[in-house]
């Protein structure tokens, strides 16, 4: 049977962590949930220097100290075709809404916990997909353009500036051209984004 494995970070916490079987619409998915120390939380929002490491007991809605990092496994219905999948992140983002929204409401009603944050699509920040079948995992391909016979686009490499150091500074200094191919597709890959980004 053919998976579409979803990692994706949850900005805040709403569970325990541990790994969740959920049967939603005919398919039982797999859920691992872990607790991410944030980085972003008080230590610099507040100037608060946070030692060893705190919990929130028993949960971080806010995210100040915690966010969850989630892998979810979907098994694919024989009919589904798993590319179908991989390109349509929005509908993805959805699916996974709604096993977590099944998991949240489940925890709040058998822990009343009430002050457990529902989760929304906006909440789900997916950074990974991959497909798993009897032959391992594969990674998915970052895009695919509109070009004929469905031409496939690379995933492109994104490096820090630090190790490009050298060459930005050859480039700066020598005066030379960038390729205008490589400067049109940049431009395009942020103004799809940036679309994508005001959607949500």
């Amino acid at each position: 049977m053919t998976s579409i494995i979803v990692s994706l970070v949850i900005p805040f916490t709403f569970s325990d962590e541990g790994e969740y079987r959920i049967r939603l619409s005919g398919r039982t998915s797999i859920i691992k949930i872990e607790h991410i120390k944030n980085s972003e939380g008080l230590e610099k929002t507040k100037g608060i220097r946070i030692v060893g490491a705190p919990k929130i007991i028993p949960d971080d809605p806010s995210g100040l100290h915690y966010i969850t990092k989630v892998e979810i496994s979907i098994p694919l219905f024989p009919d589904e075709s798993a590319g179908e999948w991989v390109l349509n992140e929005r509908f993805v983002s959805y699916v996974c809404m709604k096993y977590l929204s099944r998991l949240t409401e489940v925890i709040r009603f058998t822990t009343h916990r009430y002050w457990i944050r529902m989760i929304s699509v906006r909440d789900i920040d997916i950074f990974r997909m991959e497909t798993e079948d009897e032959t391992g995992r594969k990674p998915s391909l970052a895009f695919r353009l509109g070009f004929p016979e469905g031409f496939i686009f690379q995933p492109i490499p994104i490096y820090e500036q630090t190790s490009k150091k050298n060459l930005i500074e050859k480039i700066l200094v020598k005066g030379n051209r960038l390729p205008l191919s490589e400067n049109l597709l940049l431009d395009s890959l942020n103004y799809f984004f940036q679309v994508n980004f005001l959607k949500r």
